[in-house]
């Protein structure tokens, strides 16, 4: 039952737990508690290192909103789907993350993952978008020059050429930055 694999798993049990949590989903894969079950199952999966599984798990309960569990699964699923280079699910699970923070901070940093992850996926309008936001918010300085230089690069390849010429000539400013030096150098091709 679901109550003894939760036992099981409170008590350290994890490969019990594991077992008792699965039986349960097989037996009841509507059941009440399936999104719980879930949660600690993916939970299990990223101790062992089963990632593509724990992602399963997780995306399980971050695909309903009212899961007693929401936001830690998001909190897993975004750096996890990003590891795994499963980009598109990064950037929702960051976005939605950004949405419902309760801090400042954690919302800076959902932004950042959300812009990684926007990059990483080629979705050119999402880095924008996110950048924007993120622009805003509390990031670190080495990562506002990251954020720009990425939204400079969307900017370009949108065929938005005079904001992103803006956004690397903001860039410019602080040459002895990597994001800066390259920035120089697409700002003298675009000009020439």
């Amino acid at each position: 039952t679901y109550a003894s694999a939760e036992i099981l798993f409170t008590r350290g049990s994890r490969t019990a737990a594991a077992e008792s949590f699965e039986k349960y989903l097989k037996q009841y894969p509507d059941g009440a508690r399936r999104l719980d079950a879930n949660y600690y199952l993916g939970l299990i999966y990223i101790d062992s290192n089963q990632n593509r599984k724990a992602l399963d798990c997780l995306k399980t309960v971050t695909a309903n909103e009212n899961s007693r569990f929401y936001l830690e699964a998001l909190t897993r699923v975004a750096p996890l789907a990003y590891e795994m280079a499963d980009y598109r699910d990064a950037l929702d699970a960051y976005a939605a993350l950004a949405a419902r923070s309760g801090s400042a901070q954690q919302t800076a940093s959902s932004l950042l993952g959300a812009v990684r992850s926007a990059f990483a996926s080629g979705d050119h309008a999402a880095v924008v978008k996110y950048a924007d936001k993120a622009l805003e918010s509390r990031i670190e300085e080495n990562e506002r020059a990251e954020v720009r230089y990425d939204k400079a690069k969307s900017l370009q390849s949108l065929d938005r050429q005079d904001e992103a010429q803006k956004e690397f000539t903001t860039l410019m400013a602080d040459m002895r930055s990597a994001y800066g030096a390259e920035s120089s150098y697409i700002v003298s091709r675009m000009l020439f």
